[in-house]
């Protein structure tokens, strides 16, 4: 899985700038990460003088050790190696650092782990079952001294705040609802997700919307549903993003084929679906789905689960189990580098509640805790069957108790904010301060 060549290249001066970044991966980077020739053959060099005096060399002693080392170098050859190390040992200045870091460290224990596999396949075969303990334990021990230690907070400021401005910029998935979005700017890769209602309500039908609208922005997206089957998940999709009650997709093929044509270019190769019987699958299960989805169709930017709770647990404590699936989804999603979107029913008081809340989630409010982002979709029998509402229960990095008007089609299985809706701005400095004062916090205390 090789970078981009821009990265590769500040990846080489990141080695050169950081020794003790390159002690922590240069065993276990491999020449195949980078693309370009003369990219794998700096790193080879740097990878020796590494290994014969843990440190790396001056641009002079690099060039001198190229020169005198390689003497079967063309002219040609020399010229691009020469300008390559110009640049990387000229400007060492790294604005993508936590970035390139991230994504390296992911790549090579990820190769290691797959190296140290087919290595213990092969001495399985040979009967060499003590080297097999031996290969797994030195992988093991390699990517431990690999995990990122502690940073230093002033050093590392710029950095980190690039590396935010990127990820809240670039990284995150927008949810396709205008309102929501202006709050939280979507759901990034190791972040999870979940909306909450009562039953029949719309959870399904959201989170199809969330797919259509992330393909829409060019994410490769998987919707994997543990309680429709293949075809009605096909159908309830096709209906939502052609427009056509399901009724007619049946009864109107050449319709729904002359409008699928207009899907392709947007759609082809970024959006996938799955289906399983409920309790049909486990977390290690959808694991081995998400590897050798990115293995066969590349990598995945967004999971919608429908619904965790119908994966198979391990034990009978409905409520720990809950806990313990939430927290090891949220995990999931941080191993892969993807974002999670799923649902959760409400509990019997939700179910009659105006305004499904947190403490309206069903099994256990720990889930709540667990996610990054939690939103709800409320809706009364006066609002059935064309309104709701979309409530802000919480979010990391906005303000909640956010509720936004929606509008439903249950026919198409579409849903959008109610056109014409604003959110009004955040509170001014004087509502801050005055609603701190309320609290009981001293004036000079106050900071806005």
């Amino acid at each position: 899985m090789p970078i981009s060549i821009p990265l590769e290249r500040q990846l080489i001066a990141l080695l050169i700038r950081d020794p003790k970044f390159a002690s922590s991966i240069l065993e276990i980077l491999s020449e195949d990460t980078f693309s370009h020739p003369q990219h794998k053959f700096i790193v080879r060099l740097l990878k020796e003088h590494f290994t014969k005096f843990k440190n790396m060399p001056s641009l002079e002693a690099f060039l001198d050790t190229t020169l005198t080392e390689n003497p079967s170098l063309t002219q040609e050859e020399k010229k691009i190696l020469g300008s390559i190390l110009l640049e990387v040992f000229g400007d060492l200045n790294i604005p993508d650092e936590l970035y390139i870091k991230d994504k390296v460290n992911h790549i090579v224990q990820s190769a290691a782990l797959r190296n140290a596999i087919a290595t213990a396949g092969i001495l399985l075969e040979e009967g060499k079952v003590e080297e097999i303990y031996s290969t797994l334990e030195k992988t093991k021990n390699l990517l431990s001294l690999n995990q990122k230690g502690p940073i230093d907070f002033v050093e590392t400021f710029e950095a980190s705040l690039n590396g935010l401005i990127e990820f809240e910029k670039a990284k995150k998935i927008p949810t396709g609802f205008q309102n929501l979005d202006n709050l939280v700017r979507g759901v990034g890769c190791g972040e999870l997700a979940i909306v909450i209602a009562a039953t029949n309500v719309g959870k399904s039908i959201y989170l199809s919307n969330l797919a259509i609208n992330a393909i829409k922005t060019g994410h490769r997206t998987l919707l994997v549903s543990l309680e429709l089957s293949e075809l009605d998940t096909f159908a309830r999709l096709a209906a939502s993003l052609l427009s056509l009650p399901t009724n007619e997709l049946i009864d109107s093929k050449e319709e729904a084929m002359k409008r699928k044509e207009l899907l392709l270019q947007t759609f082809k190769g970024n959006f996938f679906i799955s289906a399983y019987p409920t309790k049909g699958l486990t977390l290690s299960q959808l694991n081995g789905i998400i590897k050798q989805f990115e293995m066969l169709h590349g990598k995945l930017d967004l999971l919608v689960l429908d619904a965790a709770e119908n994966l198979r647990t391990r034990g009978n404590d409905l409520r720990a189990e809950t806990v313990d699936l939430y927290q090891r989804l949220r995990g999931l999603a941080g191993e892969n580098q993807i974002a999670i979107w799923t649902c959760s029913q409400a509990n019997r008081i939700g179910m009659q509640a105006y305004r499904v809340r947190d403490i309206h989630a069903a099994e256990s409010i720990d889930k709540i805790f667990t996610a990054d982002l939690v939103i709800s979709i409320s809706q009364t029998e006066e609002e059935y069957p064309h309104r709701a509402r979309l409530f802000l229960v919480k979010s990391r990095k906005s303000r909640k108790f956010v509720e936004i008007p929606l509008l439903i089609d249950y026919t198409t299985a579409r849903i959008l904010e109610q056109p014409g809706f604003v959110l009004q701005g955040e509170m001014s400095a004087e509502q801050i301060s005055q609603v701190r004062l309320n609290i009981g916090i001293p004036p000079e205390e106050l900071i806005v």
